[in-house]
């Protein structure tokens, strides 16, 4: 656990009041809530976001290009995280 006053509940969990422990079930209630949500509106974004690379690349696949296309998200992130930082190295100010 990150958080010193979520550990220190924890571990003196028999010594605190029913008050303490339910406002602390609320806010890990309230917690987990959130980041299920942001959770799943990722995943969905990455849900769309396949489906769109994998279109485009069929698409450029099937055409004649004079650059090679990453095969999969993961070369395609790589592959622009190398041309960005390679061109902000020799972008003029």
């Amino acid at each position: 656990m990150n958080n010193p006053k979520l550990k220190e509940i924890y571990e003196n969990i028999d010594k605190k009041s029913n008050k303490e422990l339910a406002t602390t079930l609320i806010g890990l209630k309230n917690d987990f809530d959130g980041i299920k949500e942001t959770v799943l509106k990722l995943t969905t974004t990455l849900e769309e976001i396949e489906i769109t690379y994998d279109k485009v690349y069929a698409e450029l696949n099937g055409s004649e290009l004079l650059i090679q296309i990453p095969s999969d998200i993961s070369e395609l992130i790589y592959f622009l995280n190398f041309n960005l930082s390679f061109n902000s190295a020799y972008t003029l100010s």
